[in-house]
Parts: C-alpha cells; structure tokens; sequence
C-alpha cells in the first residue's frame, strides 16, 4: 500500500482509537476510504508494533560540585535558577542523576559524586548515562570526566564574558579539550558570535533559552506592582515617576556604567538597580538612582514584572 496522505494522517494519530481516527479524518476522506486503510495497515498491530519501539527514557547525570541550596536562593537573575528550571523541563523526557539535593522534581535521582575519587568515577562509568550537563564553566574539574565517559557533555555558558578574561580564557580551555560530540549551550547568537572569533569551528554551541518558572514568574499589573515595590522598599517616590529597572550583577560587562549614564541624562525618570555590586565599585551615583543590593528570590515577581506577557521584563535582559 503506497504511503499517501491518507497513511501518514493515520500515523499520525498513532495513539488514537479507530473510532476517533475515523471521526478526526472524516472532513478529508470518505469513512470506507479510512477503514480500509486501518485494514490493510493492521492497525492494532502497528499500534502494539509502535509502542514496543517507543525511546525509553534518558538517564542524564547533572553534577554540581560548588553551590549548595543557600546560595541557590540569593542568585539575583539566577544562573543557578534558570538551570534548575531547565532540569525541571528536562525532567519530562529523562531521568536526572544530581549530586547535590537542591529541589525536590519528578525523576530526579540522587547520585553521590567525588570527583576526585576512582571508586565515584567508575561507578558513573557503570550507569551508562546517555549525556552529562554540567551546572558551570568553573567546574574545570568535572574536565576529567572527558577521558572516561563516551557520551556526550555539555556545558551551559551563562556569561559569554567578564573577571577580567576569566571566562573566555575558561571557555577556550574547554573548547580545547571537548570532542566533537560535546557541546555547549548559549543563551543567544551574541555569545556564539563573540566565540566565533577565536576558536575554529563555532558547530560546538547550540542555543537554548534560560529555564523560567511561569507559575513563579507571571505577568502583573504595573501600577499595582509599583506600589509594592515602593512599600518593599519604603520609597514612596517609585509611584510618582516613570521607572527603569535593572536586575543582574552591577558590572561592566552587565552594561552597569551605561545604566549609569543613562541615568544622569535623564533627571526627571527614577533609574532602579537591584544586584550583587563589587566594593571597588565607584558610587558616584546621580540622584535619580537608587541601587537596592541583592534581593531575595522571593522579591524578583515584582521587580522583574511587566505590564503585558510579550512585553519587555523589568529586568535588564
């Protein structure tokens, strides 16, 4: 029987009842046409047939080596956040092997890991995981397990840039070292952009977007989330001016000096800036600028809300 469109809509609902595929197909084909083709494809077979060759689920080993679950939950814009949420969705398509116990999820297992120890390694050599996704380019220690596992890592790059060449010098470090099934994951086509012009071969990184909590982070009403911010904060000033926001590490590479100077350009608006600051920071700061140091994850909702869903966040990214 030739495959025609008829064979492919019916695959297509391959989980589908006879009934229901002959009920969803009606508009497109006669009812004898339909039937006749589930009895020449065998249909109950096919179906068993199907589910016999159904994947079986990924086993992926998620170690993390530096963090513990205080520190999860000062992350200002959270890199540790977003991974965590990333994992979440991971969760839905494999199992998840963590070394640490940071938040309960469906799937997630927890492994005990060291490293520096043969009996660890060898005992992830034995679970014949299907990848492994590292938590931070840091890590450089988790670098050895490139001589003793043949699957794929990958590793998440959440700042293309910064610590006075810390990062990229990491990052060719890695590069270096990586065979040509590892990976890793961008947030953005900047940072593969940025890379492109020292390495050779940019096929290494692939983009996926940062995990978001959209039960945790909704959409809001921006009045009413202004007056919270101003009760938050004690400023009753916030409701009375148009407000810009920023919420990251306030650095150079962040784009700080340019919040900065946008700020002294524009008196008559309220700039607003919540984030990990370093000491060596100069706080030459114009008056129409308030920094508010790092915030509680619990605070971010309102910081970070916006007016409509598809519009720009609070945050600066």
């Amino acid at each position: 029987m030739p495959v025609d469109g008829l064979v492919q809509d019916v695959f297509d609902r391959i989980e589908s009842d006879t009934e229901d595929i002959v009920s969803d197909l009606a508009d497109k084909y006669t009812e004898s046409e339909i039937r006749n083709c589930l009895h020449y494809l065998h249909w109950p077979q096919i179906q068993s047939f199907s589910r016999a060759l159904e994947t079986p689920p990924l086993k992926i080993l998620a170690p993390r080596l530096h963090s513990t679950h205080d520190q999860l939950r000062w992350n200002t814009l959270g890199a540790s956040v977003a991974h965590t949420e990333l994992l979440k969705a991971l969760s839905k398509h494999a199992t998840i092997h963590v070394t640490q116990e940071f938040e309960e999820m469906d799937n997630m297992v927890l492994t005990p890991f060291n490293i520096h120890e043969k009996s660890s390694i060898y005992s992830v050599i034995k679970e014949n995981y299907d990848g492994v996704l590292l938590w931070y380019l840091d890590e450089v220690e988790m670098m050895s397990l490139l001589n003793y596992l043949h699957v794929p890592v990958v590793l998440p790059v959440y700042t293309a840039r910064g610590g006075n060449g810390r990062i990229i010098n990491g990052m060719l470090r890695w590069y270096a070292s990586m065979r040509n099934f590892d990976a890793f994951m961008t947030l953005s086509q900047p940072t593969i952009d940025l890379y492109s012009t020292f390495i050779h071969d940019p096929s290494l990184f692939h983009i996926v977007p940062c995990g978001v909590d959209t039960k945790f982070f909704q959409p809001k009403d921006k009045t009413e989330a202004k007056q919270e911010i101003a009760e938050l904060l004690d400023k009753p000033e916030i409701t009375e001016k148009p407000l810009v926001g920023y919420i990251s590490r306030f650095q150079v590479e962040k784009g700080a000096g340019v919040f900065v100077d946008v700020a002294r350009l524009m008196p008559e608006i309220l700039f607003l800036a919540a984030g990990s600051i370093e000491e060596s920071y100069r706080h030459d700061f114009p008056e129409n600028f308030l920094h508010i140091g790092r915030r509680p994850r619990e605070e971010l909702p309102i910081l970070c809300d916006r007016p409509r869903p598809k519009g720009r966040g609070f945050c600066n990214r």
